[in-house]
This record gives C-alpha cells, structure tokens and sequence, in this order.
C-alpha cells in the first residue's frame, strides 16, 4: 500500500458498529412517512461517455442554474451558521487581509489625491509614490542594484514614515527593485525578502521596524500576512491563471485555518468568475472551487449541500479530470456523514452507489489506483456497517488484495465479523484469535477501537458454541477469560450471559472437569483440589454479582444458573434435594425481574419440574395446572407442561388425571 493510501485508510477509518444489548428491545412504532424533500445540487454521473459529450457541449447554459444553485447552497448554509451562532461573528470567523489596501482602512474612492511624491535621489520615473482618496498609496519603482540602505529610506522618506533600523547590519548589500502600483506593505516585503530581512509596525506612529530574520524569526501571524499579501497582490489582474491560482490559494488557506464561511464564500466568487471561461487555465480552477465549495460545507457540518456540490462536480466532469475520483470519495463520506448524522438510511444507500459508480468508472485506470483501492474499503465498510456481510466480505477482500495483504487490525476484524456472521466459523476464528493475542502481547492497534478487541475474544467462545458439535468447555473457558481482561466492556452482559448458557449445558463429570482443568492449567491454577470446585467457585462469583446488571440480563442468567442447578439435582442423587432447592431458588428470583412472557412461562416450568425432581410435588402439580390454565401459553409450552403433569399422575397410579393432564385438561 502506497504512503497516499495508508494516509488516507487512517483518515477515514472509523469504529465499526459494536454488538446489540443483551436486553431484546421492542420494534419501534411506525411513523407516519415525511414527503419528499428535495435535495439540492443532486447531479448523477452518467456511465455513458457520449451521455457526457453531450451534456459538456450543453454545460454554458446549464452552468448558470448549476451556479445559481451553487450559491443559494452557501448562503442556506451560511446562514445557518449565523443562526447557531457560529458563523462570521465568531473571532477566526474573517480572514485576516480581505483585499490588497486592506493594510490601510478604506475611507473613500480609490482616486489620487494630488500630484505623485517623486523621490529626489531617483527621479520619478524611478521611484514615486501615489497617495489616494481612500487613504490608501501604491508604490512604483524600477531601481536596479543598489544599496539596500539608499532604497530603504528613500521609500520611507516617500511614506513620510519613522524608521527603526537598528537590526539593518550590512546596509550597503545590492537590491533591486521593480514594481507597479503596489501597496506599500508588499513593497517592504519585496525589498527586505531578497536580503533575509522583514518588517514590522511599532507604536503609534506606526514606525517601521526592520527585522533580521536569522535572529528573530517572524511571528506565525506576521508570516501569515506576508503570505496573505503576497496573495492577494496576485489577484490583481484577474483574468490570469496566476489570479485564479492565487484565489484558489486564498479559499484554501482560509478552509485550512478554520474559516469555512470565508472560504466557502472564496470558492464560490471563484467558481462563479472562472467556471464558464473559454480559457482551459482559468476554467480548471472554477472547477476545483466546487470541491472546495463542498470542502467547506463539510467542515461546517452541512453534510447535505456538501454532497450535493460534489455531485454537481461529479456530473460535469470527465474522465481526463484527475481529481473525479477524489471527488467521488468526498461524495460518498458525504453520504456517510450524513447517514450518521440524521440515521437516514438513503444517505447511507447513496454512498454506496457512489462507490458502486467510482469502481465501475476508474477500476481498470492506474492513475487512479489509490482512490479506486480506497473505495474499495469504504463501501466494504459501508456495507458492512449495514448488515450486509456478504458485500461487505467481496469488497475487504479486493481491498486486501490490492494492499499485498497488508491490513492493520480494524480490517482484519471487520473481515473475520463478517466470516463469523456468515457461519464461516473456521476462517472467523483463527482471525479473532490472532486479534486477541495481539492484544494479550501489548500489540494492540491504537486505532482501532479497544471494545472491537472485547467483542474479539468474545466470539473466540461463540465460536466453539455455535460449531455442530458444540465445545462447551471451551466456549467456556473463551468466555470466561473474556470476562477476565475486558471486565466493563460494552460485550460484558452478553459474556455473562453467554457463561451462564455455557454452564447449563455442561455435563459435570470428571471428563468435562478434566478439559477445562488443561485449559487452566496456564492460569496457574495448579492445586488439584481446585479441579472439582472451580466451576461452582466461579458460578457463585458470577451469581454474586448480578446486581451490577439490567434486570433482562439478571433473567437469562439466572435462567441458565437454575437450568445448571436443575441439571445437578438429576445426576447427583446424593445432593439432590439441595441442587432441586438451589434451582428453585434462581427460578424464583427470575420471575421476580419481570421477565417476558416466553421466559416467564420457561421458568415456570422449570420451577415445577425442580420441584417434583426435589420431592416438592405439591408445589409442583399447583405450578402445572396454573400453566395450563393461562390462555395466552405457547403451543409448545401447553404440551411441555400437559406432558410433565400427565407423567407425574401417571407415575403415581393416577391414571384418570393422567388422561386429563395429557389432554391439557387439568387447568380447567
């Protein structure tokens, strides 16, 4: 991967979408539909290069709508700045020189007043000063090598200005000098700039202070101004490419130093003054004004108008344009912002087209490499941000090609999520493993998110859970040494949970113990009376704790502990009253969460086929024909229940209720 792209994956990469709660949440009500609402500036490229002949051999009339649209874009959302207080008024909000004879306060028209200051050493055709009616003077000279000290203070003499040269060590080095009515400011810096020197104002007299720049280099905003200057003094002649250049400069500095308004308005003034010029030199930097339109907009936040104009950029270029494919970007992490901003999945939609439209146009053009494997990875994330992990899978993995392989850890797990999601558990989980010992190793990559490496060692354990043949001593094991480094993660319900689930399918022989006490054995845990006690140990901590949780999570947990507890009392016949007790226990202090329905009724259940294990049958049987009794009990739950009542009369030679019971009857 070239320098150019790692730069741009690290600018554009951003926290994948972490897990779902363990608390099931109810679908939202539907809301009525909004109408339609118009997007401005929305322009599609056509993959059709003679559709886009076409439309450039029609684009002068259709440049003046597309400009009008362009700048009703910058004053909506100029204004909404103001509105929120952020706009012009804020103090980085203007740039800090607006014009050439910004240095001086405008008071008048740019008249003369009065005859020209000559100066009496050159001569006037060598150097002369022109005061104006707007208090401003422009400077004209054309001295060839001469001491710097003689040009120096004939220019003041002519400004009528004090002068400060104690910094001015060899005076007597050559200088040149030739200018055209230029301010007074850009004259000094051109004058003192060829010797390593500058200049200053001090006082109220405003005294010129000369500056050796080796000695004491200039403050930012001093080289600021200098620059801004030098600028500015460029754009006198207008319908030049340097002009045009210049403005372009001008915007950018000001979108670089945080004045989107400023800028936004530059770009605009420049794409609307050179966008439709006949003159190839001129017109290329209308267009790039465009960009920096959106650029703008997109510092602003307007996400909107911003995609808006890189898609109006979009839809008048061609393909000789080596800034289209950047563009195409700008556009869909438009979409994207926008997405993100207001969860409007359109916007989401739209920049993935935009993608989509990027790679079929520039996928076999080498110049456009570096954009085309970027794309690459932002609709793989795109996609994969939407749940669509087949696409997602497709595109990260072309992005991985065209990378020799090289992809940091964010990518690797965005490509071993999307193998899991899909059931490709045996590519899913060699990646989330090399993930989690990255991590254990103090490997981890700062860049991507620390959860996204809880949710890895996570789905180590899921992993071994969901194969055909489930590892539940491993999936355990994964589990808990999860729990063990991410304690607070946002994946830490689901863990809980995940253990209790681990727990209730365990069968609790010497083999199962045996596993798990090889997988503990580099936990140190070296004391082999701890093999047959480890999981009750660790059961009861987790059980200890479930305060810390939401009640929906307290419920599944205690679900599986009860269902563990249950499990016990069956196969130890020496503690199965306790173990029965146990589970009776944790099935109570379920229903007291208020869960469910279906989790009810399951513990419920569980509840009375405990009790009638436990030798509580009265308790039982009462549980039972209450179940049965309830109208709104599923299909499946009625027959587990019928069934478990219907065998306990049957059992004790009560076969009348038997037949009842199996036929649901007995809650009647």
């Amino acid at each position: 991967m070239s320098a150019t792209t790692r730069a741009l994956v690290a600018a554009m990469l951003l926290v994948a979408p972490l897990l779902h709660g363990a608390d099931e949440q109810a679908p939202p009500v539907p809301q009525p539909t909004l109408p339609p609402e118009a997007r401005t500036l929305q322009i599609r490229p056509s993959s059709d290069d003679s559709q886009r002949s076409r439309a450039s051999s029609a684009q002068p009339a259709a440049l003046v709508d597309d400009i009008s649209a362009l700048k009703q874009a910058v004053e909506r959302v100029r204004a909404a700045r103001v509105q929120a207080n952020m706009g012009e008024e804020a103090p980085n909000g203007a740039a800090r020189i607006t014009s050439v004879r910004a240095a001086v306060p405008s008071g008048g028209k740019h008249v003369a007043d009065g005859s020209p200051r000559i100066s009496s050493k050159y001569g006037a055709e060598r150097l002369s000063a022109q005061r104006f009616a707007d208090g401003t003077t422009e400077i004209t000279a054309s001295i060839e090598r001469d001491h710097l000290e003689n040009v120096l203070h004939e220019l003041v003499l002519l400004l009528g200005r004090p002068l400060d040269d104690a910094q001015l060590v060899d005076g007597r080095r050559a200088v040149s000098l030739h200018v055209k009515d230029l301010s007074p400011e850009i004259t000094l810096d051109r004058l003192l700039g060829q010797v390593g020197l500058s200049w200053r104002e001090s006082g109220s007299q405003h005294t010129i202070v000369i500056i050796d720049l080796a000695q004491h280099p200039l403050p930012t905003d001093q080289a600021e101004d200098i620059a801004q200057r030098a600028l500015l003094e460029a754009t006198r002649d207008r319908q030049t490419p340097t002009a045009a250049e210049a403005f372009f400069v001008l915007a950018s500095r000001d979108l670089a130093a945080g004045r989107q308004v400023d800028a936004m308005r530059r770009f605009s003034t420049l794409a609307e003054d050179y966008g439709a010029s006949k003159d190839p030199a001129l017109r290329i930097w209308g267009t790039r004004a465009i960009r920096g339109v959106g650029d703008a907009m997109m510092a602003l936040g307007q996400f909107q108008d911003a995609r808006g104009v890189y898609l109006n950029y979009i839809g008048r270029a061609n393909d000789k344009d080596g800034d289209l494919p950047a563009v195409y970007l700008d556009a869909a992490r438009a979409g994207r912002e926008l997405g993100l901003a207001h969860q409007d999945g359109v916007a989401f939609d739209e920049a993935i087209d935009t993608l989509h439209n990027l790679l079929e146009r520039f996928a076999n053009t080498p110049s456009a490499a570096p954009q085309v494997t970027l794309a690459r990875l932002m609709v793989g994330q795109l996609l994969f941000e939407a749940a669509r992990y087949r696409e997602a899978e497709t595109q990260l993995k072309l992005f991985a090609q065209a990378s020799g392989g090289k992809i940091g850890s964010q990518i690797s797990y965005w490509l071993a999520e999307c193998a899991f999601q899909l059931g490709h558990l045996d590519e899913a989980q060699p990646a989330f493993i090399r993930l989690n010992r990255a991590w254990h190793a103090g490997k981890a990559d700062p860049a991507m998110p620390a959860d996204l490496y809880a949710i890895a060692a996570f789905r180590i354990g899921q992993c071994y859970e969901r194969r055909s043949e489930p590892k539940f001593v491993h999936a355990l094991f994964a589990f808990l040494r999860a729990r063990q480094d991410f304690p607070r993660s946002t994946v830490d319900s689901e863990i809980l949970i995940s253990v209790a689930r681990c727990y209730s399918e365990l069968e609790r022989d010497d083999d199962t113990v045996n596993t798990l006490w090889e997988l503990l054995k580099d936990d140190g845990i070296n004391d082999p009376q701890k093999r047959q006690l480890w999981l009750d140990d660790s059961l009861n901590q987790l059980n200890g704790h479930l305060g810390d949780y939401p009640g929906p999570v307290r419920a599944k947990v205690l679900f599986y502990i009860a269902q563990a507890d249950y499990r016990r009392a069956v196969r130890d016949r020496t503690e199965r009253a306790n173990a029965a007790n146990d589970a009776i226990h944790h099935y109570e202090r379920l229903l007291t969460e208020n869960p469910p329905a279906e989790l009810r009724h399951a513990a419920r259940l569980g509840l009375a086929r405990a009790a009638l294990l436990g030798g509580q049958d009265e308790r039982g049987v009462e549980e039972l024909k209450e179940l049965l009794g309830e109208p709104n009990l599923s299909t499946r739950d009625r027959d587990f229940a019928a069934q478990l009542l219907g065998t306990y009369y049957h059992d004790k030679g009560m076969l009348r209720e038997a037949i009842k019971a199996y036929r649901g009857e007995a809650g009647n």
